[in-house]
């Protein structure tokens, strides 16, 4: 006799006793108590969508900028017959454009704006908007800085099959593996039958549990109670909250007593139980066993101390760095290659 979730392989071997409690399962793993450096930081302000209005912004006032650098050209070309039509060509003048768009979005000088009424106009609106975006930007940023928080590794069972860092375990005896394999064969599309793919090789016994949530990279998925009970006495030895627990979202299960097929126990004790569970003995009983974790199952929020930035944060000011380093580079061969091409088609003409 004793506690155990009800299920259909098991009912071919036990009678059950009346439920005495709905219960969830849950993950237990390893709490995170340090805030991890993110390589996206720089692009956290804003959302994607935000950022793909603001790069189409850019090309679109780019383009523009260009095209009245290139019709002023054209303009001085008329009036001044000693100017040469190669003076000032096409790619020069959209560069020119794009140029001073990154320069007005940074916050840098205002040469190459383009000199007639509508240039000016385009100026200032610009100007406007690369204000707003910049100090927008820079607020989120600071807020995102002072305010960081701690990134959990998962909080469902979905999110638990999307990421690659956790590897999924259980108690030696328990009815998961058989309820994940029988998933993953028939319904391998659902959540529950993706876990299957992220199980580890080892299985540990209950007296391993807590060890192995420490030491390993794993998440131990059993009833929510269980784990509690584990957060619980570790805490009381340890003095420290080392475990912490996360939701599935698994349809729950009812934890109750299992006998042996046509057991003489068994309308004595349900008879028992049922009155323990009708007199609120038994969620008494486990909230005082429980106590403890109550401590550690508080929301992990922000850190009290502050954290420097690490290397990592900067890697995106990094990765920027080096494609704009690489599109420099490629710019300069083009450059050297079309003028060296001119340089033969000149002399070839003269």
């Amino acid at each position: 006799m004793g506690p155990v979730a009800q299920h259909n392989t098991r009912s071919e071997v036990l009678d059950y006793a009346p439920g005495y409690m709905f219960n969830e399962h849950g993950f237990l793993y390893k709490r995170i108590t340090k805030i991890q450096p993110d390589i996206f930081t720089l692009s956290k302000p804003f959302v994607l969508e935000v950022w793909a209005w603001v790069v189409a912004s850019m090309l679109i006032v780019g383009a523009f900028a260009g095209m009245l650098h290139l019709a002023a050209s054209y303009l001085r070309l008329t009036k001044c017959s000693s100017t040469s039509k190669g003076s000032h060509p096409i790619p020069e003048m959209f560069s020119r454009g794009f140029t001073w768009t990154w320069k007005i979005f940074l916050s840098q000088d205002l040469t190459d704006t383009p000199d007639s009424g509508a240039g000016r106009a385009l100026a200032t609106t610009w100007l406007f908007m690369g204000f707003m975006l910049s100090l927008m930007y820079r607020s989120n940023l600071l807020a995102i800085l002072v305010n960081d928080k701690i990134k959990l590794p998962f909080n469902s069972i979905v999110e638990f099959g999307q990421q690659n860092e956790y590897k999924l375990t259980w108690q030696e005896g328990t009815i998961y593996p058989v309820y994940l394999k029988y998933t993953a064969i028939h319904e391998p599309d659902v959540p529950d039958g993706k876990l299957w793919a992220k199980r580890d090789d080892f299985v540990p016994t209950t007296e391993e549990v807590v060890d192995t949530a420490l030491s390993r990279k794993v998440a131990v998925i059993a009833p929510r109670v269980i784990l509690l009970s584990f957060i619980s006495t570790d805490f009381s030895q340890q003095g420290d909250c080392r475990l912490a627990l996360a939701e599935t979202g698994m349809v729950p299960v009812y934890m109750t007593y299992g006998y042996p097929k046509k057991s003489p126990l068994k309308e004595q004790l349900d008879m028992m139980l049922l009155r323990v569970i009708q007199a609120g003995i038994s969620s008494h009983l486990q909230d005082k066993a429980l106590g403890n974790s109550t401590w550690c199952m508080k929301a992990q929020k922000n850190l009290s101390e502050s954290r420097p930035l690490a290397v990592k944060d900067f890697f995106g000011l990094f990765l920027i760095y080096a494609i704009g380093t690489v599109f420099a580079m490629a710019v300069f061969i083009i450059e050297v290659t079309t003028h060296g091409r001119s340089k033969k088609t000149k002399n070839a003409i003269s």
